[in-house]
Order: C-alpha cells, then structure tokens, then sequence
C-alpha cells in the first residue's frame, strides 16, 4: 500500500486524473445537454473519476438496465447502470481516444434507448 501511495506522487497520478475527469466531464456534459433540454436525463454528476446520470423513466423504458447494457456492448462500451442510473467508472490509465470512445458511445447508446422506449412500452 505504502509502494502504491509513493507511486501515486511520484507519477503524479491524482493531478492527472483530474485532468482526465474535466475531459470526460467537459465531453459527456456537452453530448448531454440535449437529453437533459428535452427532459430525457436529469442529474449529470460527477465525483473524482465516478459519472453518473439518470434516464427518466418515460424514456428508459422497461428492462432498462439490460437493454442499455445490451446496446452498449454492441458499441463496445461496457456499462452495467443500475436501476435507471448510468455510471462510468473509467480506469486511470485511460487515454484521450478511449474517453473519447466511451463517451460516444455512452452517448450513442442513449440515443437508441430513448428512441426506442415507446417500442418497449407498446409491446409490454
């Protein structure tokens, strides 16, 4: 642990994930916003390198989880959210093309689920 906590100053790991939390943050905020005007998403949120937002569920649909699992595999992001909360944890070590790829297809994928939201309610 103490090895851990030297490396962490040494590489000065902190300063630059917080450099990496704006970008994500600056990049996911900016794709948001028109989820969030058109009452979609509420609550975008940050702490460290932990975003969250949550899908109204008029939007999110039924099985919500699962579908916005589903579909984000499909666009080789990996995201499990809970209830109708989607979270990205990325790991430290990444870099500008894979926020970037996160992002997008976060984004991506929650166009496809509140666009198909009232096929899942039609068909329940």
């Amino acid at each position: 642990a103490l090895t851990t906590l030297e490396l962490f100053d040494q590489y000065q790991i902190l300063d630059g994930n917080m450099a990496r939390s704006d970008r994500i943050w600056g990049r996911l905020t900016q794709g948001l916003e028109r989820f969030v005007q058109a009452g979609q998403v509420v609550h975008p949120r940050r702490q460290g390198m932990i975003f969250a937002f949550d899908v109204v569920p008029t939007y999110a649909g039924a099985m919500f989880a699962e579908r916005f699992h589903l579909a984000a595999r499909d666009k080789g992001v990996l995201l499990r959210p809970i209830g109708n909360t989607v979270y990205l944890m990325p790991p430290y070590v990444i870099d500008d093309a894979e926020i970037e790829h996160m992002v997008a297809g976060t984004l991506a994928t929650l166009a496809y689920i509140v666009d198909t939201a009232g096929d899942v309610h039609a068909s329940a």
